[in-house]
């Protein structure tokens, strides 16, 4: 499946018309999900095609890495 894409800004790259908000991924819609269901939702993502993720630090504090940093 490849999702439609369009350039971002006058010369830049071409990304996914469509973003995969994050927002949910930290807070804000109730407790994190364990560090592997969230790896793996991105995983699945990146699978399917999605490339344009939309994140912000506003989200809250909350890395995900091998020392949660």
């Amino acid at each position: 499946m490849s999702l439609p894409t369009a350039p971002l800004g006058r010369d830049g790259p071409q990304v996914n018309r469509l973003g995969f908000g994050l927002m949910g991924l930290s807070s804000f819609y109730g407790k994190p999900k364990p560090d592997s269901e969230r790896l793996a939702m991105l995983d699945l993502a990146h699978k399917l095609g999605e490339r344009f993720w939309d994140s912000s630090d506003v989200y809250g504090y909350r890395n995900i890495g091998p020392d949660n940093s």
